[in-house]
């Protein structure tokens, strides 16, 4: 609809430049001829524009009038806009305008005699005859139209979109991990190879939850101190070593995020292996048909390079799997160690702590009695204080009297003067105190005074030495009360690291489960990429040396074929039961359930017992799903894996 309005407009310009043009011709003496020739060269023009870069209305206007030469430009250009803004109310683009310049000879500039003959040419040779004002306009639109198709890389149509997921390949099949350094996988099982059981991949799981469950309801009962005090090296793996409840917290979210994992690329697994059965069958065919064709090589390529790169994919989300499940495993290891080491230096802190409480209450027992003895000869010495101070008091009254009594009026009476003035006067005999009594109630009072000062002084050290000793005596109350509390909370974690060293051993053995059963399904993946890679080696390695085909070569295609299909078989079925169980609601519920238990609200035992409850339901549903599988499982006979290279079917 806005190619068709912009044409209808353009066409208005074109007609409203031929009045102007008929005007200016018939005013400076132009014939019809030229008019005739003018208008040609008009639609030549709009021809040409529509392959050159998009202009303005406003800007075809400036090319058209220096075109026809016009001189009042100013007015043809005023027209000229009020016309474009009539039919065109788009924004202005912004675009260079290209002036043409027109020869003498020829009304058409050389440009556009250049690309004309270049379109001319063009279309000459591809046999078609096209008008200049239609060929163009057309080819622009299917160029238009091709650019806008979707890119098909070369090997789409060999894939579907769900192997586009994943295009990582491995050249060598990684090596499949040891359960201990110097110890294979198979040392434990038979001589030949080694028996797989689905339900390895799924019984672990509501164990391991309810394991960790148990162990974080024990760490919520107590301070989390268990792993605090440790001089151990810090572990890359393990974020949180001074939190034994952080660490239960790591554990139970990589868990959940191996378990999301395995459920993801087992769904992926599954998708890819759809895809095997069709390139077994198109490269046996090919066998079937003709065993000594030429082109045997070629016809094999494709369907066992595609083959060799499904069976990559699907060692390669296996590996993934059995990656997440060994760190894991190597989490809990580094966790039990801490958890050991822990231990044994809490018993040591124990140990260290009550000799040092014992001492402590040894030495406040001392204090004690220091402080008691104080008291008591602080009490003495306040008796004795007492007593030297009566006798001072006392010897100092004494010799007050003795040289006060001169001032005495004790003696002093009232008599009647008969022979001067003949009335009552206020008569006091004369006193003479003795010197040498005076002498000895002076040297009593300053041997008193002595005998005080002396008790005094003694009285104020007993009583400062007694502060001190209270003051250590509370010292050592306070560090004796510190020591109980560290005892305590050293014995409570003491008892914690022993409560939680068996559920602690039976996760790992529960992970270790895990992680072992996904290694054997690694070793089938593994099987089933050496299997598709040797069969992709016989034609590579035909090619290389120019090799007649012959049946020995698709003898050995055929074989390696068999034991793709042989692989795949059980690599499918164990897929089909695991994906089965991990899809049971109950078990992803317990899985995220067990995440989130830490940071839930309630009363932790009442969680622990609902996510107990829940996990054996959770048992139930899984041997009821290898009950309903054990029909399937019994008809076929145990799969014996033997791991890659060791296949005794190549040696000959």
């Amino acid at each position: 609809m806005m190619m068709a309005s912009f044409n209808r407009r353009r066409c208005y310009v074109a007609i409203l430049f031929l009045l102007v043009a008929s005007v200016i011709g018939s005013s400076s003496g132009t014939s019809l001829r030229s008019q005739h020739l003018l208008k040609k060269e008009m639609e030549a023009s709009r021809a040409a524009e529509v392959k050159t870069s998009v202009t303005t209305p406003a800007a075809n206007l400036v090319e058209t009038c220096k075109f026809l030469k016009c001189n009042n430009i100013n007015i043809f250009m005023k027209e000229a806009t009020e016309t474009v803004e009539q039919f065109d109310p788009l924004p202005p683009v912004n675009s260079t305008i290209n002036t043409i310049k027109p020869s003498p000879d020829n009304p058409l500039s050389e440009p556009m005699e250049e690309q004309q003959k270049e379109r001319n040419v063009s279309r000459s040779a591809d046999g078609t005859s096209l008008s200049p004002s239609r060929a163009e306009p057309e080819y622009q639109l299917q160029q238009e139209i091709s650019t806008r198709r979707p890119t098909i890389k070369e090997s789409a149509s060999r894939e579907t979109p769900h192997r586009k997921t994943n295009r990582t390949t491995l050249s060598t099949p990684a090596p499949v991990f040891d359960e201990e350094p110097g110890k294979s996988i198979r040392s434990e099982k038979e001589e030949d190879g080694y028996k797989f059981y689905a339900e390895d991949l799924l019984m672990p799981i509501p164990q391991s939850v309810s394991l960790l469950a148990q162990l974080m309801s024990l760490t919520i009962q107590n301070l989390d101190t268990a792993f605090r005090g440790s001089l151990r090296i810090q572990s890359p793996i393990v974020q949180y070593p001074h939190s034994f409840r952080t660490t239960l917290l790591q554990i139970s979210q990589k868990l959940n995020n191996a378990f999301l994992v395995s459920s993801t690329n087992a769904d992926k697994i599954k998708m890819h292996s759809l895809f095997v059965p069709s390139k077994v069958k198109e490269a046996t065919g090919y066998l079937e048909k003709s065993t000594n064709s030429s082109r045997m090589a070629e016809f094999l390529h494709l369907p066992l390079k595609n083959l060799k790169e499904t069976t990559d994919q699907t060692f390669n989300l296996s590996s993934q799997i059995a990656n997440h499940f060994g760190e894991l495993v190597q989490l809990v290891d580094e966790v039990i160690q801490s958890h050991n080491f822990s231990k044994s230096t809490k018993e040591r802190q124990v140990r260290n702590t009550t000799t040092e409480l014992n001492r402590e209450k040894q030495e406040k027992k001392r204090t004690e009695t220091e402080i008691l003895l104080k008291e008591k000869e602080i009490e003495n010495l306040k008796r004795q204080k007492q007593l030297d101070e009566e006798e001072f008091n006392k010897a100092m009254d004494n010799l007050n009297y003795l040289q006060n009594r001169e001032y005495d009026e004790s003696q002093c009476y009232w008599a009647y003067n008969w022979k001067t003035v003949r009335r009552d006067i206020w008569y006091c005999p004369p006193y003479k105190p003795d010197p040498y009594q005076i002498r000895q109630v002076d040297q009593r009072a300053q041997a008193a005074k002595r005998n005080l000062e002396k008790t005094m002084r003694s009285l104020y050290v007993k009583e400062e030495e007694a502060a001190k000793e209270r003051e250590v005596d509370s010292e050592l109350k306070i560090i004796i009360e510190r020591l109980n509390h560290e005892k305590n909370q050293l014995n409570e974690d003491v008892q914690l690291l022993r409560n939680t060293s068996s559920p602690l051993r039976s996760l790992r053995i529960s992970f270790k489960k895990l992680d072992k059963s996904w290694k054997n399904f690694v070793v089938i993946c593994e099987n089933l990429q050496t299997s598709a890679t040797k069969s992709l080696d016989v034609i590579q390695e035909a090619n290389r040396t120019s090799t007649l085909w012959n049946n020995q070569l698709s003898e050995s295609i055929l074989l390696n074929l068999n034991k793709t299909n042989e692989d795949l078989s059980l690599v499918k079925s164990v897929i089909d039961i695991y994906l089965e169980g991990s899809n049971i609601e109950i078990i992803r519920e317990i899985v995220t359930e067990v995440e989130q238990m830490l940071t839930m609200r309630g009363n932790i035992r009442e969680l622990e017992s609902r996510l107990q409850a829940k996990c054996d339901v959770a048992s139930r549903e899984i041997k009821n799903l290898l009950e309903r599988n054990q029909r399937l499982t019994e008809s076929q006979p145990s799969k014996l894996i033997k791991p890659a290279g060791k296949d005794k079917r190549f040696e000959k």
